[in-house]
């Protein structure tokens, strides 16, 4: 079933519901789109990329992906990407709607990831992280070469020299 394109309309009205439903405080992470689209970057989305809290919130995913006629994926950088250091202390708060605190996730964490898969919409959301000072590609290069073999070894599809290279050249362009 196609879905709509998520705007900042429905990520609102997504927030929103989360927080009606749920019994406990718990909080959640968007990233990617989500975090554009909130941001500015982008008017839309195919799907809204969510991290946290989750064990309340799984029960109701379905209920909700069907009431807004919307794609939700349990998705975030560190899925693709190794850990930045201090990652925890750059989420920015969104907003809390009832017993739901929604934040994006680390801006950072989220550049990387993009840099690394360099999609031609991701490009450009890192682009636009950048211009609005969200991030700084110096300090970014620094957080990855100060990740740890171990950390890489996790990803086994990443080799340090091509993730370093991959954040080197979009520096230099």
């Amino acid at each position: 079933m196609t879905r709509k394109t998520i705007t900042e309309k429905e990520l609102q009205t997504f927030m929103k519901s989360v927080g009606k439903v749920l019994k406990k405080p718990a909080t959640f992470y968007l990233t990617g789109g989500a975090t554009a689209i909130l941001f500015g970057f982008r008017a839309g989305t195919i799907d809204i990329d969510i991290t946290g809290d989750m064990n309340e919130l799984f029960s109701h995913i379905p209920k909700l992906k069907e009431q807004l006629n919307i794609n939700i994926e349990l998705a975030k950088p560190t899925d693709f990407v190794p850990n930045l250091p201090d990652e925890a202390k750059r989420h920015i708060l969104i907003d809390t709607f009832g017993k739901a605190k929604f934040l994006h996730f680390d801006p950072y964490s989220q550049a990387f990831s993009k840099i690394v898969r360099a999609h031609t919409t991701d490009i450009t959301d890192v682009k636009s992280l950048v211009d609005k000072n969200l991030v700084d590609l110096k300090k970014l290069y620094k957080m990855v070469k100060g990740i740890s073999d171990k950390d890489f070894a996790k990803y086994p599809r990443l080799t340090r020299p091509a993730v370093e290279n991959a954040v080197k050249s979009f520096m230099n362009n």
